[in-house]
C-alpha cells in the first residue's frame, strides 16, 4: 500500500470491465419511480412504532426533523452523484473522501441496508424502471384512497389518545424527550430514497436526471408521510391502538372501508406498498453489491453482468440468498421481538451509518477539493450536509437506548465484524482500479497529493 488513498491495484484480464458494464436507460421519472417505490412501504407500516415512543405530537415533530435531514441528504447526494455518476453510491463518495477503508465501510452499510429490505426478483433495467413507476403510482393511489376516506372521520382526539407521563401533555405525552425517542422510527418514512444514486451508471444524463429524481421523490414522500401520519393517527381506531400494530394502514383501512371492499381486495391494496418497495430494493442492492465487487472489495465474480440483459445477475442472486438466510436465521433464533422488526431495525441502523459516512464525505470533499467538477451544486451546501449529519448522529445514538432495537444492532455488528475482517485480511490487497477508484485517485492527483502506485508507477486506468 502506497498510502490510504492509492492502493496497489491488481491487474485484470482484458475485457474485465466490458463484462461488467450496465446500460444507460433511466430518466428523471425512472429515478423518481425507483426512489419512491423503494420508500413507499414505510408509509404503510413501521413508522407507527414511534407513536408509542413520543405520542402523536412527538412523532409529528420527529418526522419534520427527519424530513429536514432527508431533504438535506437528497440535495447533497444529488451533488455527489452528478459529480461521481457511478453505481457504487455511498461507497464511491466515501472512497474519494475517506480512502479505501471508509469506502468499504460505507459500501458495506449500504449493502446490508438494502439486502435486508428486499426479496429475490430479477428484471432488466428497462422493465425495472417501468415497473417502478407503475408500482409507485399504484401505491400512492392506495394512500390517496385512504386519505380521502379518512377525511370524514378525522378527529384529533383519536391522535391524542395517550396517557401523559409526568411533565407531558396530550400532544407530547413523554415531553420533549419523546421527540428524540421517536426520531429513529420517523426514518422509516424515507428510508432508501437515496438509492436513486446507485442508478447513476444507468441514467441517460446523471447531472440532470439524478437531482430531479431525488428532489421530486423527496417532495412526494414528505407530502405522503405527513398525510399518512395525520390521517392514520386521527381516524379510527386511533393512534394508541396503532402504536403496536404490525400493519397500521391496513388496520385503519379495514376499519374505515369495511363493507366497501371485500377483505381480499383490502389485503391486496395494503400489500402494494410492500411489493413496490421490495422490487426497488432488489434493484438497489444488486447495483450496490455489483459496484463494490467490481472494485474488489467483495468477490469479483459478484460484479459480472448478464451477457444480454446487462444486469448484475450474480449480485442479485447472491444478495437475495444472503437476505433470505438472514431472515431464516432470525426467524428461528430465540427472541422476544418479531423477526420482521429485527430485520427492519438492522436495515435502518445500517442505512443511518451510511448516511453519516456520506454526509461526512460531502463535507470533507467540499473543504478539501473545492475545485472538483460539480455539474450540480446543492443550494444548501456544506451547511445542509452538516445538518443532515448531526440529525443522523443523534438518531444513531438513540437507537442504542431503545431495547426493542438492540437485537438488530447486534446483528448489524456481527455483519460488520465479518465484513471488516474480510477486507482487512484479504480484499484490501486485491483491489481493482474501477471507475470509482480511478476517480478517487485522480482527484488526489489533481490536488497535488501523491497518488502513484509502487515506485512511482502510473495508476492503471479503468477499462484498460
Amino acid at each position: 500500500m502506497a498510502d490510504s488513498g492509492s492502493p496497489d491495484y491488481v491487474p485484470v484480464a482484458p475485457g474485465y470491465f466490458a463484462s461488467r458494464r450496465l446500460v444507460r436507460y433511466a430518466g428523471a421519472w425512472s429515478l423518481w419511480g425507483l426512489g419512491v417505490s423503494a420508500v413507499i412501504t414505510g408509509e404503510f407500516s413501521g413508522w407507527n412504532l414511534g407513536l408509542a415512543m413520543g405520542g402523536f405530537g412527538g412523532l409529528l415533530v420527529a418526522t419534520l426533523i427527519i424530513s429536514v435531514m432527508y431533504m438535506a441528504l437528497a440535495f447533497s447526494l444529488a451533488e455527489l452523484a452528478s459529480a461521481m455518476p457511478f453505481a457504487g453510491g455511498a461507497y464511491a463518495y466515501a472512497r474519494s473522501a475517506l480512502g479505501p477503508w471508509g469506502g468499504f465501510a460505507a459500501g458495506l452499510a449500504q449493502n446490508v441496508a438494502y439486502i435486508l429490505a428486499a426479496a429475490v426478483v430479477i428484471h432488466s433495467m428497462r422493465a425495472t424502471c417501468i415497473i417502478a413507476i407503475v408500482l409507485a403510482t399504484m401505491a400512492l393511489g392506495v394512500l390517496a384512497t385512504f386519505w380521502i376516506t379518512a377525511i370524514p372521520h378525522f378527529d384529533l382526539r383519536f391522535a391524542l389518545d395517550f396517557d401523559a407521563e409526568f411533565g407531558g401533555s396530550s400532544w407530547l405525552p413523554r415531553g420533549v424527550s419523546g421527540v428524540v425517542w421517536a426520531m429513529p422510527f420517523a426514518i422509516w418514512f424515507y428510508l432508501a430514497i437515496e438509492q436513486a444514486g446507485v442508478a447513476a451508471e444507468e441514467s441517460k444524463d446523471p447531472p440532470r436526471n439524478i437531482p430531479r429524481g431525488l428532489i421530486w421523490g423527496m417532495v412526494t414522500l414528505i407530502f405522503a408521510a405527513l398525510m399518512t401520519l395525520v390521517f392514520n393517527s386521527a381516524a379510527p381506531p386511533g393512534a394508541s391502538f396503532l402504536s403496536t400494530a404490525e400493519e397500521p394502514l391496513r388496520l385503519a383501512m379495514n376499519t374505515l372501508l369495511h363493507g366497501t371492499f371485500d377483505p381480499v381486495t383490502l389485503s391486496v391494496m395494503a400489500m402494494i406498498g410492500q411489493i413496490a418497495s421490495f422490487h426497488a430494493m432488489i434493484y438497489a442492492f444488486g447495483r450496490s453489491v455489483f459496484a463494490t465487487a467490481r472494485a474488489g472489495y467483495l468477490p469479483r465474480t459478484l460484479s459480472l453482468a448478464h451477457s444480454t440483459r446487462k444486469t448484475p445477475h450474480v449480485a442479485l442472486i447472491a444478495g437475495g440468498t444472503i437476505g433470505y438466510l438472514a431472515a431464516v436465521a432470525i426467524e428461528y433464533a430465540p427472541k422476544d421481538i418479531p423477526a420482521a422488526a429485527i430485520l427492519l431495525n438492522m436495515s435502518v441502523f445500517s442505512a443511518v451509518i451510511s448516511y453519516v459516512l456520506q454526509m461526512l464525505s460531502y463535507v470533507i470533499l467540499r473543504r478539501t477539493y473545492p475545485d472538483m467538477p460539480r455539474p450540480y451544486r446543492s443550494p444548501i451546501g456544506a451547511t445542509g450536509a452538516a445538518t443532515a449529519l448531526g440529525i443522523a448522529i443523534v438518531s444513531l445514538i438513540m437507537m442504542f437506548f431503545i431495547p426493542a432495537i438492540r437485537p438488530g444492532l447486534i446483528g448489524v455488528g456481527v455483519m460488520f465484524v465479518i465484513g471488516l475482517a474480510y477486507f482487512a485480511l484479504f480484499a484490501r490487497r486485491r483491489l481493482v482500479c474501477s471507475p470509482e477508484e480511478e476517480f478517487a485517485v485522480n482527484l488526489r492527483r489533481t490536488a497535488s497529493v501523491p497518488a502513484a502506485g509502487p515506485a512511482g508507477a502510473p495508476v492503471p486506468v479503468a477499462g484498460q
